[in-house]
């Protein structure tokens, strides 16, 4: 599924114009986005955890340029999916 999809399958299910489900869909990713910038987790029931961590810079191989090269350190994005989610996913696995 795209985001366009997405988008549309939003739109019938809450029963609004797709062009008010982007604006929406937007403005809460928006605010996702704001509340990990500030460094706080974000929690989704039934969805799971967003939050952030620092990677430390630290030495990797390029085989491009074959050699290691050493990556600055960053900011990145975890996800920690919900129990609900994970038991709704391998329900079929039995």
């Amino acid at each position: 599924m795209n985001y366009g999809d997405y988008v549309k399958n939003v739109a019938e299910r809450m029963n609004l114009p797709q062009t008010e489900t982007k604006r929406l869909i937007k403005q809460s990713f928006e605010t996702i986005v704001e509340a990990l910038d500030a460094g706080e987790k974000f929690t989704i029931p039934g969805l799971g955890t967003f939050g952030t961590k620092t990677r430390e810079q630290h030495k990797a191989y390029s085989p491009f340029y074959e050699k290691f090269m050493l990556l600055p350190r960053k900011r990145i994005v975890t996800y920690y999916p919900s129990s609900t989610m994970k038991d709704k996913l391998n329900e079929g696995e039995k």
